[in-house]
């Protein structure tokens, strides 16, 4: 992971993520997911919330909203960077 990817995700999940908790988080998970034939690899920012279902999944899109607005104030090479190599994934 390179630096610059590296301080994306800790941004994200410092300021994003626990800006838009109003739900309990009970963990976050960090994986990596590469394909070395394709020549692509991403970051999976995974978060494991102790809510029902249809709550989780408004949470997931209240954190893609906060996403694209913090998305907004980042330079073009940041974002590109954010939108090519960082997922998130919400689970209950």
């Amino acid at each position: 992971m390179t630096p610059r990817l590296k301080k994306l995700k800790d941004r994200i999940i410092a300021t994003v993520l626990t800006r838009e908790s109003s739900i309990p988080i009970k963990y976050i998970q960090i994986d990596t997911s590469t394909e070395p034939d394709e020549g692509w690899d991403e970051i999976v920012i995974n978060v494991v919330v102790e809510v029902p279902p249809q709550q989780a999944l408004a949470f997931w899109g209240a954190i893609g909203e906060g996403v694209e607005k913090w998305a907004q104030r980042l330079p073009q090479d940041e974002k590109d960077l954010l939108y090519e190599k960082i997922a998130i994934s919400v689970h209950w």
